[in-house]
C-alpha cells in the first residue's frame, strides 16, 4: 500500500539515482503538480477492475495533515489522505515507469503542462499493467532503459530521446531481442519513434530514437 503522500518518493526512488536526481530538479509546485496528476490517475484507474489498483481513505484529526491534495477537505477539522493497493508487485513496479515518463516528457521536459495528459496517462497505465515476467521481460526492460535513459539525458542538459543503440548498452539485450521488444511496445502503443534514423519503421536502424507515448 502507497499513501498518496508517498506517491513521489516512492516513484522516483524506484528509478534509483536518476530518479532522486530528477526529483531534486523539480521546484515545489512541480512536485505538487506532479503527484496530484498520478493521484488523480490511479483514483481513475481504480475504477476499472482490470487497472490492477485500488483505492481507499482514511480520515485523519485535523493534528495530522499530510497535504492530501485531491482528498482534501474544506474547513479545517478532519484530512482525507486516498492510500492505493496494487494487485501485485509487477503491477506496483509499473507505478515509477508512468512517474518518471510523466516527468520527463511533460512540463519543463516537454510541451504539454501536466495536468492536461492526465487521460492519456490512464491509458499508458492500462498498457503497462498488462506487462508480465517471464512472458514480457524483455518488453519492461526495454520500456524502462527508455525512461531511465531520457532520464540520464534531461540531467545532462539535452533534450534528446534514446536511441537503439543506447537501449541496447542500457537493456544488455542482444538485437534480435531487443527489436522484438521494440515492435512489442510500439504495436501495444506504449512507446513510438520520437525520429526515424532512415526509412519510416525500419526497425533495423541503430540511430532511431524512442520515447514513451503519451
Amino acid at each position: 500500500m502507497i499513501q498518496e503522500n508517498e506517491l513521489l518518493r516512492r516513484t522516483f526512488e524506484g528509478f534509483g539515482t536518476e530518479g532522486i536526481a530528477l526529483l531534486q530538479k523539480l521546484s515545489k509546485n512541480e512536485q505538487d503538480e506532479l503527484r496530484e496528476t498520478l493521484a488523480r490517475v490511479l483514483v481513475d484507474a481504480a475504477k476499472d477492475s482490470d487497472a490492477g489498483v485500488t483505492t481507499s481513505t482514511e480520515e485523519l484529526g485535523a493534528g495530522h495533515n499530510f497535504k492530501s491534495i485531491i482528498g482534501r477537505t474544506p474547513g479545517a477539522k478532519t484530512n482525507r489522505i486516498y492510500s492505493f493497493t496494487f494487485k501485485d508487485a509487477a503491477v506496483q513496479t509499473m507505478l515509477p515507469v508512468m512517474g518518471i515518463a510523466l516527468t520527463i516528457y511533460t512540463g519543463k521536459w516537454g510541451i504539454a503542462a501536466i495536468p492536461q495528459v492526465g487521460a492519456v496517462l490512464k491509458t499508458l497505465w492500462s498498457n503497462l499493467v498488462v506487462l508480465k515476467r517471464p512472458e514480457d521481460a524483455d518488453a519492461i526492460d526495454v520500456v524502462r532503459a527508455i525512461v531511465r535513459v531520457r532520464a540520464q539525458h534531461v540531467l545532462n542538459g539535452s533534450n534528446e530521446h534514446p536511441t537503439t543503440r543506447e537501449l541496447e548498452r542500457d537493456s544488455g539485450l542482444a538485437t534480435d531481442a531487443l527489436l522484438a521488444a521494440l515492435k512489442t511496445l510500439k504495436s501495444r502503443g506504449i512507446i513510438e519513434a520520437s525520429t526515424w534514423a532512415a526509412q519510416t519503421d525500419d526497425m533495423s536502424q541503430q540511430g532511431n530514437r524512442w520515447k514513451v507515448k503519451l
